[in-house]
């Protein structure tokens, strides 16, 4: 049985009207039914909510690209849906065929053996805006989440999803994410003790997504959009590197997207991150970025290599569905890194 969920939808001018009315009818998919009234002509159209397929992919395209400066391509569309290791689904709004919405989820693991969703790719186009589709995407992708037994839903997105999400229920905005960018020569300071850090949050206590070498492979090795590289110093101890060209401006960035390593041990992990920018300074990149939570050990060690804040955030928003994960609405719980969003 599905839940159908009928919007007459009334526009004169600056005005409208929004009625919904439920029913339940078997073996439909969920549909939203719109009037647009404007001047004397009555126009009557269907939204439909469903599951994205492989022919979506240049309605996907087109519509992210007219909104976003940073392009895709359906290389994506395909990869990040379709041949994606983890559980994950893509739902997307339609009115006369043409995709006019969608919003993605993955479901991925933390380091607490728990599952929770990440929200990507939510979209929806100007005109068809605060009429309601947003709202049924969003509840239906959390369907699909706790069919995966998922404890929490997150996303890492701008100022609008931001709004857009925390207008639902029980949906929050528990933190900034800031990105750090140098532009000046790094350097290490080999007194620094490995104890400088002790009086942080210890990082064996800070929640993070899980990743392991499947996951990195399909994350890196088989991106359309971007090439990465691994940047090793020992045994356990890398970080993960790539350049983006902005699209306005043509500057090249190069972001130090992903590490591993213990965030309590300051001089391997200045070793580790000098290495990664050394790395990106041989091919010619002066803009170097990372995230570093202000909470963590790494803050520290970042700003000691000429790391600053910049005005360039992500918001990370958060749904807990199971109450004895409540803990995880607490922002300094978190260990985050770049590549945890999907634009990295």
């Amino acid at each position: 049985m599905r839940r159908v969920l009928r919007i007459p939808l009334h526009i004169t001018n600056q005005f409208i009207h929004i009625e919904i009315q439920k029913r339940i009818l078997e073996n439909e998919m969920s549909k939203i039914n719109i009037n647009l009234t404007s001047g004397n002509n009555l126009l009557r159209e269907t939204i439909v909510i469903d599951n994205a397929s492989l022919e979506d992919h240049s309605s996907f395209v087109n519509l992210f690209n007219k909104q976003y400066n940073r392009k895709t391509k359906s290389s994506y569309f395909f990869w990040q849906f379709f041949e994606s290791i983890l559980p994950t689904r893509l739902l997307v709004a339609r009115r006369n065929n043409a995709v006019v919405g969608f919003i993605g989820i993955q479901i991925k693991a933390l380091n607490n053996n728990e599952k929770c969703g990440v929200i990507v790719d939510m979209l929806i186009d100007e005109p068809y805006r605060g009429i309601g589709i947003f709202d049924k995407l969003a509840k239906e992708i959390e369907k699909y989440a706790m069919s995966h037994n998922v404890v929490a839903l997150v996303s890492f997105t701008n100022s609008i999803g931001m709004k857009a999400l925390t207008r639902l229920p029980n949906w929050k905005n528990i933190g900034k994410v800031f990105t750090l960018q140098s532009v000046t020569g790094l350097s290490i300071d080999d007194n620094v003790e490995s104890d400088k850090y002790t009086n942080k949050i210890q990082s064996n206590n800070l929640i993070s997504f899980f990743k392991n070498e499947e996951y990195r492979q399909w994350r890196y090795d088989r991106n359309p959009n971007y090439s990465y590289t691994k940047i090793s110093l020992k045994q356990d101890y890398f970080a993960i590197i790539k350049i983006f060209s902005d699209p306005i401006t043509g500057q090249c960035f190069g972001d130090i997207v992903d590490f591993e390593g213990d965030m309590t041990d300051s001089k391997i992990l200045k070793k580790l991150f000098t290495k990664a920018s050394s790395q990106l300074k041989e091919q010619g990149i002066e803009n170097i970025t990372t995230w570093a939570l202000p909470h963590t050990p790494l803050i520290t060690i970042i700003r000691e290599l000429g790391f600053k804040q910049t005005q360039q955030e992500r918001y990370f928003c958060l749904k807990v569905l199971n109450k004895k994960y409540e803990y995880l609405s607490d922002f300094f719980r978190w260990h985050l890194v770049q590549a945890d969003a999907e634009i990295f």
